[in-house]
């Protein structure tokens, strides 16, 4: 995952660091997809979940609208709970994570959208 904070810095408007934030977000979303997915243990899922949640846990919620802001801490907070679950071995939690994620995605990009950025699909 690549270091995007300092994209925060060049940011003035809080329209501009929704956009910079959703692509960080999309990012460690995509990373997570493509390591779980290649993960063939638990202690593999664990580690992608862990290195997305920490990635998830630097984005900086400051200076962003508070639609956005909950958001994002919707996501935060799923985060949280995927990585418990497989630590746990937890498996209707980890499903119940997994269902939530894209529903949480879809706020984030429609909240993105409401402030005229386009979004693309995977």
């Amino acid at each position: 995952m690549h270091n995007n904070s300092a994209l925060f810095l060049h940011c003035g408007c809080s329209s501009e660091k929704v956009y910079v934030t959703h692509n960080i977000l999309a990012e460690i979303e995509s990373n997570f997809v493509d390591e779980f997915n290649a993960s063939e243990t638990w202690d593999e899922q664990g580690q992608a979940a862990k290195d997305a949640y920490r990635a998830v846990e630097r984005i900086s919620t400051d200076g962003l609208p508070d639609d956005y802001k909950n958001a994002l801490l919707d996501v935060k907070d799923n985060w949280e709970d995927l990585s418990e679950a497989i630590e746990k071995e937890d498996q209707d939690g980890l499903d119940a994570c997994l269902e939530l994620s894209p529903q949480l995605t879809q706020k984030c990009n429609e909240i993105t959208e409401s402030y005229g950025f386009e979004v693309s699909e995977p």
